[in-house]
C-alpha cells in the first residue's frame, strides 16, 4: 500500500513520515506534499491508496483536494486531519466520501491505528473490484467453459481459490456464468 502525507507545514508532514511505523500497518511507500498542487501531481503520477491530509491549507484546502480527486477518478481512501473540531468540515469529509477525520494534535498510535484500519479498507474493496471483474470474465467466457476446455476452467479456478481462499478477505459467493 502507498500513502501519500498532505499537509502545508513540511514539519508535520516529516514527523508523520518519521514517526509513525509504517511497516506494522500495512503501508509500504510514503508520499510527501506541502500543497494541494504538489498532491495533485503525486496523486496524477504515482498510484496512491490513502491520503493523509489536512484539511485547512492555504490556497486549496484538503477537502477541494479529495473534490478534485473523485472528479478525475483517481481512488483514493481519504483520511483527514484538521486541529478544528468544527462540524461543517466533518460534515463535508464525509459527504465527499473521506474514510476518517483525526484531531490534531493526535498521538501516531491514533494516527496508526486510522491508518490500519484505512489500509485493511482498501484492501477488502480492492478484492471486492477483483472479484467483479472476475465475475464478468466468467461471464464473457462461458461458451469457453460450456465448450468443455477443461483447462482453460481450472486455470480460472486455481486464480480463484488462491486469492479468496488463501487471503480470507473476500466472502465465498456464488458466480453465475
Amino acid at each position: 500500500m502507498k500513502i501519500l502525507l498532505v499537509d502545508d507545514q513540511r514539519a508535520i508532514v516529516e514527523s508523520i513520515q518519521k514517526g509513525i511505523n509504517w511497516e506494522k500497518v500495512g503501508i509500504d511507500e510514503t508520499y510527501i506534499a506541502c500543497s494541494a498542487a504538489e498532491a495533485k501531481l503525486i496523486l496524477v503520477n504515482f498510484p496512491v491508496d490513502i491520503m493523509l491530509c489536512d484539511i485547512e491549507m492555504p490556497g486549496e484546502d484538503g477537502l477541494s483536494l479529495l473534490q478534485w480527486a473523485k472528479e478525475q477518478q483517481i481512488d483514493v481512501c481519504c483520511i483527514f486531519l484538521t486541529a478544528h473540531a468544527e462540524f461543517a468540515y466533518a460534515k463535508k469529509a464525509i459527504q465527499l466520501g473521506g474514510f476518517d477525520y483525526v484531531l490534531q494534535p493526535a498521538k501516531y498510535a491514533e494516527i496508526e491505528k486510522v491508518v490500519k484500519k484505512a489500509c485493511e479498507h482498501v484492501k477488502k474493496e480492492k478484492n471486492v473490484q477483483w472479484m467483479q471483474k472476475t465475475q464478468t470474465e466468467l461471464r464473457q467466457n462461458r461458451d469457453i467453459f460450456l465448450s468443455g476446455n477443461h483447462q482453460i476452467f481450472y486455470a480460472y479456478y486455481q486464480l480463484l481459490h488462491r486469492t479468496v481462499f488463501v487471503t480470507g478477505n473476500v466472502p465465498v459467493t456464488k458466480i453465475q456464468v
